[in-house]
């Protein structure tokens, strides 16, 4: 039942952790033996599973069975529409434009989200205007299983330094990878441009707000809009969004 109530991504992620965890017994026989256990619940699970491990597919498998359960999958589990307790990293640098960083943590923590702001070394960072903003956590000490969602700010002068950092690059991969939502803003779409896949549509003009698997964003400068906020709050309420194409490396 459990199996057979899985979404397909699902599916995947189960027959990629048996891979991993079969793939570091040494007994081949051990492995074939629990080939033959899991044949007993699935075929194809089995199958699958014998194909990454380098053992023969199961000699005979139990009658599939149709029962099934929704309340089972990850996918029916949305929550009651809130973005409480969600914990969001805003990953600053030096030229962030501060007007969206407090746009955002002004918005979501008003709907009881919390807001961080990462940077590669703790303190505080340049603004685009000469102000400064508050860093919250140094990026080297945290990572993005620690998140629900991760959102990329810009300024004012062309693709942000994030780029370059490659603590940043893997943070927002992993983010995506996990299907959280994942947010830019201004030039900070730059940055998602040389992760995200062709088949995740991004903004390209200014004042639109797109939003596409969980992936949210607008290239105007300046605070977020109304649109944008909107957007990134029901992609966080929404929680996960599976069924990505996968993050270019």
């Amino acid at each position: 039942m459990f199996w057979n109530s899985m979404a397909d991504w699902e599916k995947q992620h189960i027959v990629a952790a048996f891979r991993f965890e079969l793939g570091k017994v040494g007994a081949k026989e051990v492995r074939a033996r629990t080939i033959e256990q899991l044949a007993k619940v699935n075929g194809d699970l089995a199958s699958q599973v014998a194909h990454g491990i380098g053992v023969p597919e199961p000699s005979g498998t139990q009658a599939a069975d149709k029962l099934s359960s929704p309340a089972l999958s990850m996918e029916s589990q949305h929550g009651d529409g809130s973005i409480r307790t969600r914990q969001i990293a805003v990953l600053v640098t030096d030229g962030v434009d501060t007007a969206q960083v407090s746009s955002v943590r002004e918005a979501l923590t008003a709907e009881g989200a919390i807001v961080e702001a990462p940077a590669p070394t703790d303190g505080s960072v340049s603004g685009a205007h000469g102000d400064r903003c508050e860093v919250d956590r140094a990026l080297p000490t945290v990572a993005s299983v620690l998140y629900d969602a991760v959102l990329l700010p810009g300024g004012p002068h062309g693709t942000p330094p994030t780029a370059a950092d490659q603590d940043a690059m893997r943070f927002v991969r992993d983010a995506y990878r996990h299907g959280k939502p994942v947010g830019a803003l201004g030039s900070g779409v730059g940055v998602l441009s040389s992760l995200e896949p062709d088949g995740v549509r991004l903004s390209a003009e200014f004042h639109h707000t797109v939003a596409d698997l969980g992936v949210v964003t607008d290239t105007s400068p300046g605070p977020a809009s109304q649109d944008f906020l909107a957007a990134f709050e029901a992609a966080l309420s929404a929680h996960r969004h599976w069924g990505r194409p996968p993050v270019r490396y």
